[in-house]
């Protein structure tokens, strides 16, 4: 009864507060939504100029306005768009695959560019790629052909002003007025493609290809109890160059967490074989010390 009384007087409080613009509130405002992003040109600077924003928010911490690029980058509708530009038959199979790569899109591609705004990798590099312009591999060429509506595709990388080579963010098209990203995986699923490779390389070799890396944070309980040593894991090198699907191979319990955490975020040059990229499968070392 007495919840039946007050209820009333409730909404009337939030709707004179919401009402009354000259009222001044001693709360904190929220801080507003980020505001959705802005058109780009279907263009080699179009693309150029939607990286370097995303890269500009994520150097000054707009963690919101990160969220609001990546989810723009999602097509709106994957299913027709893949059926429309491959076709019913391999549209079909591209959709599938390109709906079970959503489900860690959005959090592996705020990491692509929050590291690469920590790792200072400014430099934008793009390319378009059509049928008429010869890529550079039979890979991808054989991606185009497979086109029944014939869509450029677009190629981008970040890379330190002094590094010779830049770190893959994916690749672009341009879908419902704007640039969506999609994953090299996806497109590998096409039938006309051979099964992907997968290639096993010596850890001593792949830390020569490791091109930004995380320091895991030591945890306290392990300090506390002088707790150090090495942390091995097996890892698969996507074709982008990203750490997927660590495994525990040895290492102390304490120390297993904070190493799986750190490598996740590592990124590696992409390895290629014949020109054609492939996926590695390593092992990792990582190392606690104590006093160090």
């Amino acid at each position: 009864m007495i919840l039946r009384r007050l209820l009333p007087i409730s909404i009337l409080a939030v709707s004179l507060a919401i009402s009354a613009p000259g009222q001044t509130n001693s709360q904190a405002p929220a801080q507003s939504p980020a505001a959705a992003p802005a058109a780009y040109p279907d263009s080699l600077e179009g693309l150029q100029q939607l990286l370097r924003d995303i890269l500009a928010a994520a150097q000054a911490g707009e963690n919101q306005k990160v969220d609001a690029f990546v989810k723009n980058l999602i097509l709106p509708d994957h299913k027709a768009w893949f059926v429309r530009v491959f076709g019913p038959e391999e549209g079909e199979r591209l959709a599938f695959e390109y709906l079970k790569d959503l489900f860690e899109f959005e959090g592996r591609t705020r990491l692509l560019f929050t590291a690469a705004a920590r790792q200072k990798a400014f430099e934008v590099e793009v390319s378009r790629l059509t049928q008429t312009t010869e890529p550079t591999t039979q890979y991808l060429n054989t991606i185009l052909a497979a086109m029944k509506e014939p869509q450029p595709l677009y190629r981008a990388s970040l890379r330190r002003s002094e590094a010779r080579n830049g770190v893959p963010v994916g690749y672009f098209v341009y879908a419902d007025g704007g640039f969506r990203r999609i994953d090299l995986r996806v497109l590998g699923a096409l039938s006309s493609l051979p099964p992907p490779h997968r290639i096993t390389v010596g850890g001593t070799v792949r830390r020569f290809m490791l091109i930004y890396n995380v320091q895991p944070r030591y945890p306290i309980d392990a300090q506390m109890a002088g707790i150090q040593g090495t942390v091995k894991l097996r890892a698969i090198i996507t074709k982008e160059g990203t750490v997927r699907e660590l495994k525990v191979v040895s290492g102390h319990p304490l120390l297993v967490d904070a190493a799986i955490t750190a490598v996740r975020e590592w990124r590696y040059s992409p390895t290629l074989l014949g020109g054609e990229p492939v996926e590695v499968v390593t092992t990792i070392d990582v190392v606690f010390t104590l006093g160090r």
